[in-house]
């Protein structure tokens, strides 16, 4: 619990302090909380795809807990020995969401070196100081190639 604790206030004071720095949010494999019934409706408005179908994205509200429950589910290469892709939910901490998270005003670019790049805005809350920032810039990476998928807060270069 402390060090639950110690993450959100660390993550607050990263947040709250961002000015030109970018920081790395949460990416993990996806768990319970990525399911079909918990992607924000309508889908057509809260979930897109990229690279001829090939990723994915959509927005998640999991609900609980209330002010964090806002996460990025996304599905992409590499295929598995099954043919399915790998799926990873994105997050402002492990166990914390986004404030707010739509896909709106997504912005999309290509670089051959790192992948498939998407910006939009976010926002962050802090549980401890009940503090919310935003609109941030949540910038994802996706490497259909290798599979990395990444993510970080801030000012995008």
């Amino acid at each position: 619990m402390l060090r639950t604790a110690a993450l959100r206030g660390g993550l607050a004071a990263a947040v709250l302090s961002l000015g030109s720095t970018a920081v790395a949010q949460s990416v993990s494999l996806c768990d319970q909380r990525a399911r079909a019934d918990a992607i924000v409706e309508p889908w057509e408005a809260n979930s897109r795809t990229f690279a001829k179908g090939a990723v994915r994205i959509a927005v998640l509200d999991i609900a609980d807990p209330g002010e964090t429950a806002f996460w990025l589910l996304v599905v992409s290469p590499p295929l598995d020995a099954a043919g399915s892709r790998q799926c990873r939910m994105i997050g402002a901490a492990p166990d914390l969401g986004f404030a707010l998270l739509t896909l709106d005003d997504v912005s999309v670019d290509y670089d051959a070196d790192v992948g498939i790049l998407l910006d939009f805005a976010v926002a962050v809350h802090d549980p401890l100081s009940q503090a919310t920032s935003g609109p941030i810039t949540l910038r994802v990476v996706v490497d259909q190639d290798t599979g990395a998928v990444g993510a970080t807060l801030g000012d995008v270069p």
